[in-house]
């Protein structure tokens, strides 16, 4: 798994770093087999800088009680209180499931949140808008959100 290829770097105004991953999890599985997915993308991802999570979790039966979610917010701990609306819609008989999220890793000073637009765009995902507000630059030394057999860890 190579995740140099699919990360980005941004500047933001205060000259702050961070890094943005975009997820896709595997939808004709178990629970369990996302579980397993989201921990190897978790001990591969590099823990120098904040970062931001983004995608697709197909979590489509147990939202956010699924344990891949659980397990993820063991590091990516932002925003506190995750939207309860719905992101992917599948015709007209089914409501809206929460399956997209948009979860951060970053220091205690910066702020993050997320929701859902209005309107789907054409497409079956409702597009996900984020806000990240970043703070003074100290450095965390609490050591917050280890994940399961090593890996990564909130260094700052």
């Amino acid at each position: 798994l190579d995740l140099k290829e699919s990360t980005f770097r941004f500047s933001c105004l205060n000259q702050h770093q961070f890094r943005i991953f975009k997820i896709g999890l595997l939808f004709r599985t178990s629970g369990r087999a996302r579980l397993n997915q989201i921990a190897a993308l978790l001990r591969a991802m590099p823990v120098e800088r904040p970062s931001v999570l983004a995608g697709d979790f197909n979590t489509w039966f147990r939202g956010r009680e699924e344990p891949s979610i659980h397990y993820v917010r063991e590091i990516f701990d932002r925003p506190v209180d995750l939207p309860e609306q719905g992101t992917v819609k599948f015709g007209s008989i089914l409501p809206a499931r929460l399956t997209d999220y948009v979860l951060f890793r970053i220091p205690d000073q910066w702020q993050a949140s997320y929701r859902r637009a209005d309107e789907l765009y054409g497409s079956d995902h409702y597009p996900l808008i984020g806000l990240l507000r970043v703070g003074k630059s100290k450095r965390n030394t609490k050591g917050q959100g280890t994940s399961q057999g090593g890996g990564l860890e909130k260094p700052f």
